[in-house]
């Protein structure tokens, strides 16, 4: 149900309809619209522009993340267009220094809503990283300097303008996850081949489906089996009656 500030911004635009001229909303509308129709009982998080993600994950009583991915952002190959803070405003916001896309709260949204964003970016620079990448790329970000006016001069885009990094799963022009696990990759830099837990999860559901199903079956033949042993009695006591 749209909020009470949603029905009340849109209203403000019903002279333009009535008067019956088109409705061409400026960029300000537009942003005013967004901001009316998200959730207002929800309260944006103030982004933490001071501290990384990292530091502010949530532990298992051995000390270890509950999350078994992170979500990064690749600042040298954003490009600034706000989609996925827009999106997932509980997990991203534009750092001001250079107007990039930049994490501050790993689980800030739903699992769908951070996919929802990493889709709609336009260059692909949000990757999904393990703890160890995570903690190792957000310390290498740390007074980083990105150059725009060589990347427009060398027109270049994507990971060949990134710097090297000690990342494992992130160096310039290895494989980088952005829908994991949809594609199923055969060498995952993450997990390795068939460890994603997110992927087992969703073999396990497949595999209680399948046995599920296999049981049904089972249940089914057994049923009948006995029908026909109970049908083979009947006929055999039938023709005895008849014999005798």
């Amino acid at each position: 149900m749209a909020s009470v500030a949603a029905i009340a911004w849109s209203s403000s635009l019903l002279p333009h309809r009535q008067s019956g001229a088109a409705l061409r909303m400026s960029s300000s509308d537009r942003e005013g619209l967004l901001d009316a129709l998200w959730d207002s009982s929800r309260e944006t998080p103030t982004a933490n522009t001071a501290e990384a993600s990292h530091l502010h994950l949530e532990l298992d009583e051995d000390g270890e993340p509950l999350q078994a991915r992170f979500t990064y952002v690749d600042e040298h190959s954003c490009i600034g267009c706000t989609y996925c803070a827009t999106t997932a405003r509980g997990t991203f916001f534009m750092e001001e220094d250079h107007g990039r896309a930049r994490v501050f709260d790993q689980a800030g949204d739903s699992d769908e809503l951070v996919q929802e964003a990493i889709d709609s970016c336009p260059v692909s620079c949000i990757h999904y990283v393990s703890h160890e990448d995570l903690v190792i790329l957000e310390k290498e970000r740390e007074g980083q300097q990105i150059n725009n006016a060589q990347r427009l001069r060398s027109q270049q885009e994507g990971t060949a303008a990134v710097p090297p990094t000690q990342a494992k799963s992130f160096s310039s022009g290895a494989m980088r996850c952005t829908n994991c696990p949809g594609r199923g990759c055969a060498d995952c830099p993450m997990f390795g081949v068939g460890e994603n837990p997110v992927y087992l999860d969703r073999k396990a559901v497949r595999e209680e489906r399948r046995r599920a199903s296999g049981e049904a079956q089972a249940e089914e033949e057994r049923q009948r089996r006995e029908q026909l042993i109970i049908d083979s009695i009947f006929k055999a006591e039938g023709a005895v009656e008849e014999g005798a």
